[in-house]
């Protein structure tokens, strides 16, 4: 998957799939995780699996999140592939949350859906997907 070297390996990414292929508890052999950031416009995140490798896509937006974030990331990429139920804690980090700890920003940076998609040099504006920015 590294066709373009404007994308960077995720790292610590193939453990952490690794981790919460585990957790879902799928009765199926762990495929190999090649876990990259890619410059979507928005929040998405994909996954493909081809033969005995999983090739995931991470929105580089979250490149700064917590580790939480990338965790139910994981936990939802999986659990549509796999088609199982996503787990959900409560205590797991949400995605736009205002109660973070002083220091810390939102995922998303801040931004709004229109201020990323402008930043990224999309045409449409969105709405703003979270109260942060």
């Amino acid at each position: 998957m590294s066709r373009g070297s404007h994308r960077a390996t995720v790292s610590g990414g193939a453990r952490l799939f690794h981790r919460i292929f585990t957790r879902l508890g799928i009765q199926a052999r762990p495929p190999r995780f090649e876990v990259e950031w890619y410059p979507y416009a928005n929040l998405v995140h994909t996954i493909r699996l081809r033969e005995d490798t999983a090739f995931v896509r991470v929105s580089d937006v979250l490149r700064h999140s917590p580790q939480g974030v990338l965790e139910a990331a994981a936990a939802l990429l999986l659990a549509r592939l796999y088609r199982r139920r996503a787990i959900w804690r409560k205590d797991t980090a949400s995605l736009c949350s205002t109660q973070q700890p002083a220091g810390t920003s939102c995922a998303c940076g801040g931004r709004t859906g229109g201020a990323l998609l402008a930043l990224r040099g999309a045409r449409r504006i969105l709405s703003n997907h979270c109260s942060c920015g």
